[in-house]
């Protein structure tokens, strides 16, 4: 027992699964910094009808937060965020169709993303929906073979 255990401790697939299991925790903490980042500037109140006054203050408040000092829950500048209680209002209620979509594709894309563990993640804001796709599907069809 004590030999395998030896053997098992210098060897290059041990020392590769922990180089995977340090990227991919890497991976998690980037995925969570650019969560809190990400946040969506809405200037034109049209773009958000729909949204419940509590929403809209809370995108006020969170346009204040990062800046925006003069923001209002009547006249805005709003931040929408990809923290729950800010994007789940946007799909439940806005009846800005291309906004609904793109807050949809991002959190979509971030959660698919951090399953699969995809390391090149480091800021929402560059995500490409086909570029991950590829990506990602390459990197499943690697551990399925791996674990083959």
């Amino acid at each position: 027992m004590v030999n395998h255990l030896k053997v098992v401790n210098d060897s290059s697939e041990l020392r590769s699964t922990i180089e995977h299991v340090q990227e991919l925790q890497k991976f998690g903490e980037n995925v969570l910094d650019a969560t809190k980042k990400f946040g969506k500037l809405i200037t034109n109140k049209n773009e958000i009808e729909g949204l419940p006054v509590i929403a809209l203050g809370l995108a006020a408040h969170s346009a204040v937060s990062k800046g925006h000092e003069n923001a209002t829950t009547e006249n805005g500048e709003w931040i929408i965020t990809l923290d729950a209680p800010s994007f789940i209002v946007v799909l439940q209620h806005a009846r800005n169709r291309s906004l609904r979509e793109e807050i949809y594709h991002i959190e979509d894309l971030k959660e698919f993303s951090k399953i699969q563990g995809a390391l090149e993640a480091n800021d929402l804001t560059h995500w490409d929906i086909t570029y991950w796709c590829e990506t990602l599907y390459g990197f499943v069809t690697i551990v399925v073979e791996t674990v083959s």
